[in-house]
Order: C-alpha cells, then structure tokens, then sequence
C-alpha cells in the first residue's frame, strides 16, 4: 500500500463499515432499533452519535435496579505505559477497582456479568493485574479491555475508565476523545 492508502485503511481513523460503505453504490442501512441496553445509558449516544434516530426498545423491566448511570471523578496523572507506549492513570486504576470491589459487594448478583473498557491497553493491562490481586474471585466473570476490544461486546455492568488527565499531551486526549471509540465504551453496559 502507499503512503496514502495506508491512512486510509488506518483502524483508528476508519472502520471497517466505513472503508466498506464507501465502496458500495448503495446507501447503509441504519439500524434504527436498539434493544441492549437501558434508555439512560443509551440516550447520550443517542443523541450525540446518532442524531436520536434509534427507537429505544430494551424491556426495562428485567434486570438490575438502581441508577443506570454513575460519574466518580478522580484526578489521576498521567504516565506513559511499559516501554513507554500507551497511557496508564494509576490514581484511576485504584478507583476502578474499589468500584469494582463495592459492586461485586454490595450491588451486583453472582451471575451478573461485569466489564470494564477503557482506550488504552495498558490501562486494561494495568486494571486486570490489579483485580487479579484484589479481588482473584472476580476474574472469571470479569472482561476488562480497550474499547477497539469490546466492539460489538456486552455486559451486564460496565466501568469507563477514560484515563485522562489534566497534563494528559493533546495527541492522547484526542485519541481517548474519538467520538467512534467513546460511543463504543459507553454502550457497552445492558443495565
């Protein structure tokens, strides 16, 4: 490939539906009807990515009570990954997990299914091998990952762990704001 189609072949500028539907004569056909998750955790996206054109038609009536949405803040710092690659937030790792902790204590019944997405592998690295440590019990039921990861996947609980920070360089803070990457990490949760 050139230099050119090599950018525009790129996973993170262009998806796979994107480079398909530009080689079609046709246009897409949007997928109006959403049925995964809870209105309160659909409607942003809604919203914002799709220009409230989604018909909301999840049975909020099974499944799990209380608030469909929760905001902790944390002022984390930034830190490069291992061999310097990726970005890891330490004080947002700990966070992740404490939350993680009281869900798996107090919320969330055994066979709930509970995940945690985040832009950066090794902030996913880094979470994983801290609940690994934690919380060992909870590892067979738990899927921490990048959002590239989780497209396409669900769970029952998600945890969003942006990994931003105040002194976060602008080519991070653009990757981890990609409106792509953040309507998958916040549509990933059923409940």
């Amino acid at each position: 490939l050139t230099e050119e189609e090599s950018e525009f072949f790129s996973y993170s500028r262009t998806s796979l539906f994107g480079l398909a539907s530009r080689r079609v004569d046709n246009s897409p056909l949007f997928l109006d009807q959403h049925f995964r998750s809870r209105l309160a955790i659909i409607a942003f996206s809604n919203d914002h990515f799709y220009g409230s054109r989604l018909d909301v038609l999840t049975d909020e009536s099974k499944g799990l009570t209380g608030p469909a949405v929760q905001w902790i803040e944390i002022h984390g710092r930034f830190a490069r990954g291992p061999r310097g690659r990726s970005v890891v937030n330490a004080p947002e790792v700990e966070a992740v997990v404490d939350e993680l902790h009281r869900l798996v204590e107090d919320e969330l019944p055994p066979e709930a299914s509970i995940g945690v997405v985040t832009p950066y592998r090794a902030q996913a690295e880094a979470i994983r091998e801290r609940v690994m440590r934690a919380i060992p019990g909870l590892v067979e039921r738990l899927t921490v990952a990048s959002a590239h990861r989780f497209q396409g996947d669900e769970r029952d609980v998600m945890v969003f762990s942006p990994t931003v920070s105040s002194e976060m360089p602008g080519f991070h803070l653009s990757f981890a704001g990609d409106p792509n990457l953040v309507n998958v990490a916040i549509t990933r949760a059923r409940q």
